[in-house]
């Protein structure tokens, strides 16, 4: 199988499926790993749903530095040209929402990773979408602390918000709750960095958003502060 998808990049997507039902040695699922975590950057945004779900659900343990290093450096949202790219943006933010759920190693790895990195340029829109995936009920407080360090040290700020955000309205959907919830938590923390980033987000949300029953939804939340 590996041979093949050496000489048919085209076959991974079914490679993959047939690996995640298949008992293969630790050094193969190794190399299946490296080699599928090479083909984000390049991949279909049709592909990436199934990519993830293989990256995030079926490799192991000693492999979580490896795939959030190269997640941060390659995941890239498709455009909003038409309803596949759309539809193949949420399944991916989807298939990372429930990784990170069934893998807390994987969250633990990503939190680690970017509390130790403290050159803004080091981040980027995939370090916010990687967080917005994390942020569900078992790692909020997690998240929110990460979040808040970076605020107070300048590493992610309302520009990385902007660029997160703006023009993806479509893609990101799925994740506009996740970013009210951190939204909100950032608007009570103590800091005044916190604020303004917790700030930036609703007001990136609502300028995106232009849909009714979402502005409704950031106004309503934002009244809770008042």
């Amino acid at each position: 199988l590996l041979d093949l998808k050496e000489n048919s990049p085209t076959l991974l997507l079914p490679i993959l499926d047939a690996v995640s039902s298949l008992r293969i040695s630790s050094e193969s699922l190794r190399s299946v790993t490296e080699q599928t975590l090479s083909a984000i950057e390049a991949a279909e945004p049709s592909a990436l749903p199934a990519i993830i779900r293989f990256l995030l659900q079926r490799t192991q343990p000693e492999s979580a530095t490896k795939i959030i290093k190269e997640l941060r450096l390659r995941l890239k949202l498709p455009d909003a040209t038409d309803s596949d790219n759309i539809t193949a943006a949420t399944l991916t933010l989807e298939a990372l929402v429930s990784g990170f759920l069934y893998r807390s190693d994987l969250t633990q790895e990503l939190s680690k990773i970017l509390s130790e990195s403290y050159d803004v340029s080091d981040h980027g829109a995939a370090d916010i979408w990687l967080l917005l995936c994390c942020n569900h009920q078992h790692n909020k407080k997690s998240v929110v602390s990460v979040v808040r360090k970076k605020a107070v040290n300048g590493t992610l700020s309302r520009v990385l918000v902007e660029d997160a955000i703006k023009g993806y309205a479509k893609q990101i959907e799925t994740l506009c709750p996740s970013a009210l919830s951190l939204a909100d938590a950032l608007l009570r923390a103590t800091e005044h960095a916190s604020r303004v980033l917790g700030g930036a987000f609703y007001i990136e949300l609502f300028n995106e958003f232009t849909d009714l029953t979402r502005r409704q939804d950031v106004i309503a939340q934002l009244t809770t502060h008042v």
